[in-house]
Order: C-alpha cells, then sequence, then structure tokens
C-alpha cells in the first residue's frame, strides 16, 4: 500500500524509484505475489489441520521468512527514493 501510494502522489519519487539501477516495479510485483501466495497457503493450511510434513522449517520459520521478504522489500524502495536517490 505505501508503494501505491508514494508512487501516486510524489513525481519525484516516481522517477527516483523507476531510473533505479534495479528494475523494482517488476521486483516487487513477483514478491507480493509471491508473500501473498505463501502467507495465504500457510495459514489456510494451519487452519484447516491439514497434514503437516515433518520438516526442520516450523510455521513460525515459514512465516518469519516471509515477514522478512516484505521487510526487505519496503526497505530497498525506501533506500532508492529517499536515502540514495540516484543523482545525474
Amino acid at each position: 500500500m505505501l508503494i501505491i501510494i508514494y508512487t501516486i502522489s510524489d513525481i519525484r519519487y516516481q522517477f527516483r524509484i523507476s531510473v533505479s539501477p534495479r528494475q523494482l516495479f517488476k521486483i516487487s510485483y513477483a514478491l507480493i505475489g509471491v508473500i501473498g501466495f505463501g502467507t495465504l497457503a500457510t495459514d489456510i493450511w494451519i487452519n484447516e489441520k491439514w497434514i503437516v510434513p515433518d520438516s526442520p522449517i516450523t510455521t513460525a520459520i515459514r512465516q518469519g521468512t516471509l515477514a522478512s521478504l516484505f521487510l526487505g522489500l519496503v526497505i530497498t524502495w525506501m533506500y532508492y527514493a529517499f536515502i540514495k536517490p540516484p543523482i545525474f
């Protein structure tokens, strides 16, 4: 939501993100899909009490990994938009 609000509201922000050295729009689109689907699948799986295979990766670790991906995405956007914008 933060990405959409900043992109729509500020032209400078939109420009900084569009000229960043990485393709943040494509990366964000893919990561948001992975994070959303992973969170939804994990929640449904656990709440329906389906069989969980034996694995060293617990539900907490899986959700923590998805949260870390999301936090990393937001921090990357803030870095390229505000902390170190492209300089011409």
